[in-house]
C-alpha cells in the first residue's frame, strides 16, 4: 500500500507552488495622501510614500485647518510572501472636507512582476455624502494595468457629487479578478478625490465626507495540467483496497 503513496506525492509535489520558481516581486510604490485649500494662495499637506516595506502597516494622514479641518487618511495594510505568491494590499480610506474650496486626494500605484502566473483578485467599497446643493464632486476608481503592453487588464471609475449633476450622497462597490502572466510588470492602482468648488450662486458649507476600503489580494494559480493528472492516481487509489485476510 505504501508504494501506491509514491505517484500521488509526486503529482502533489507537481502541483504545489515550487518556490524556486512561484512567486512575485513588488518593485515599487507611490502611496499618496494628500489636502489642499485653493483659498489661500493654495496650501496643502501631502504625506507620500515611496520605500517598499514589508510589511507595511501605516496610517497616513494629511491635514490642513482653514475655517475648519480638512484631512485625508490611508490606513495601509500590506504584506506578502512572494516566495508562495500570497500578498494582501489593504487599505482603508477616510476624507472629510470642512473649508470652501477644499480637495482631498488619497492614491495607490504599486507595481508588482509575478516570477509565475497568479490571481489578483479586488474587492473595495466607498461611502460618500456632502452638503446637498454644494458643488462638490467625488471620483473613485481601481484597476491593474499591463505595463508591458500598455492595456488595462480590468478598471473601475465611478464619480458622484452635485458639482457633476449626480446625488449628493451614494456608495460604490467593486469585485474583480484576474490572471496576472509571468514576467510581465503590472500597476495596481487606488484613486480617491473629493472636491468642493467655490460657487458664487450658493456658496458651499465645506461639508463632505467619504469611508471606504480597498482590498487587492495575490493567489498563486497551480501549473497548467498538473491538477487534473491527480484524478486517475487517485481512482487508481481508491480501487486498490487492502486485502483482508480470512480467518
Amino acid at each position: 500500500m505504501a508504494a501506491n503513496l509514491y505517484p500521488l506525492l509526486l503529482l502533489l509535489s507537481l502541483a504545489l507552488p515550487s518556490s524556486a520558481l512561484a512567486g512575485f516581486q513588488v518593485l515599487s510604490w507611490d502611496l499618496t495622501t494628500g489636502v489642499q485649500d485653493f483659498s489661500d494662495g493654495a496650501d496643502q499637506d501631502v504625506d507620500r510614500h515611496l520605500t517598499v516595506t514589508n510589511p507595511w502597516q501605516f496610517t497616513s494622514l494629511s491635514s490642513l485647518d482653514d475655517g475648519g479641518i480638512s484631512i485625508s487618511q490611508a490606513a495601509y495594510d500590506y504584506h506578502w510572501t512572494s516566495d508562495l505568491s500570497e500578498g494582501q494590499f489593504n487599505t482603508d480610506l477616510t476624507q472629510a472636507l470642512r473649508s470652501d474650496e477644499a480637495t482631498s486626494i488619497a492614491y495607490a500605484f504599486v507595481f508588482i512582476r509575478p516570477d509565475t502566473d497568479v490571481r489578483i483578485t479586488l474587492d473595495a467599497f466607498l461611502t460618500y455624502g456632502h452638503t446637498p446643493g454644494d458643488e462638490t464632486d467625488i471620483t473613485f476608481g481601481a484597476g491593474v494595468v499591463n505595463m508591458a503592453e500598455s492595456s488595462v487588464v480590468f478598471t473601475h471609475s465611478f464619480q458622484g457629487g452635485n458639482g457633476l449633476l449626480l446625488p449628493a450622497a451614494g456608495e460604490f462597490a467593486i469585485h474583480d479578478e484576474a490572471i496576472l502572466e509571468a514576467g510581465i510588470t503590472y500597476r495596481v492602482r487606488y484613486t480617491v478625490d473629493a472636491r468642493n468648488t467655490f460657487d458664487l450662486n450658493s456658496p458651499p458649507t465645506g461639508i463632505c465626507d467619504t469611508a471606504g476600503w480597498v482590498r487587492y489580494q495575490i493567489t498563486p494559480v497551480p501549473a497548467p495540467g498538473t491538477l487534473s493528472l491527480l484524478g486517475p492516481v487517485l481512482g487508481s487509489l481508491m480501487l486498490r483496497r487492502p486485502r483482508r485476510s480470512v480467518r
